[in-house]
């Protein structure tokens, strides 16, 4: 019970802290991209109080906004003029969380294939799937391993396609990865209801991070 009270601590702030780095993030974009070169500062201040995320902060010629909430790691700078007028915008991120997530969703999705490739193969991984009532899987699970994997493997490119091609359609891979949010979201529940100690401890946090990559990745391309 206390490791699904924790695990369900870890998805609600995974979701908010996700959500608030996103929005935050896209208030950083627009607000920078809108500031044009020789408007004054008056303007620019006055555009970035309608901001609900972001602190500004003018040194000398240089005024820098960002975000707490996505501890400042994505940013904008102004360079102004000596007569206060914008001379320069210069949007810049550290950290780029969906790309991360991206990344990280493909590994773990790839890393899935292979160890229910191995199930479906007979290998002697069953105490950690299906329950765990099984080292060796009998047939039905091996097919239902097989089959897991053949759907699971749209996943490993729709992810990486979708943050870092616009050869694809969005629309597409879009639909694509919130279904597969679902499916990791439900894997998550049915996994922290297994009776299987040794399936909850590798499957919850794969199941986890899998949810929350997915999520990020769907959630800021909506």
């Amino acid at each position: 019970m206390k490791a699904n009270t924790i695990s369900i601590i870890l998805l609600l702030f995974g979701l908010v802290a996700g959500v608030y780095w996103i929005e935050a993030k896209r208030e950083i974009e627009v607000l920078c991209a809108l500031i044009q070169i020789d408007q004054s500062y008056e303007k620019v201040s006055a555009l970035l109080e309608t901001g609900e995320h972001l602190r500004y902060a003018k040194t000398g010629n240089e005024l820098r906004f960002s975000s707490v909430k996505n501890l400042h790691q994505i940013s904008c700078e102004v360079k102004l003029s000596s007569l206060s007028t914008v001379d320069l915008v210069q949007y810049s991120e550290r950290v780029n969380l969906t790309k991360s997530a991206a990344v990280i969703g493909t590994m773990l999705t790839v890393l899935l294939v292979i160890f229910q490739v191995l199930l479906s193969m007979g290998f002697s991984l069953g105490d950690y799937a299906w329950g765990g009532k099984h080292k060796i899987l009998p047939k039905k699970l091996r097919i239902a391993s097989g089959v897991s994997a053949v759907v699971l493997l749209p996943a490993i490119v729709s992810l990486p396609v979708l943050e870092f091609s616009s050869s694809m359609p969005v629309a597409m891979n879009l639909y694509v990865v919130l279904t597969f949010t679902v499916l990791f979201l439900l894997s998550f529940i049915g996994n922290m209801a297994s009776p299987n100690p040794k399936e909850k401890v590798i499957m919850i946090p794969a199941s986890l991070a899998l949810f929350l990559c997915y999520f990020l990745v769907g959630y800021s391309n909506l």
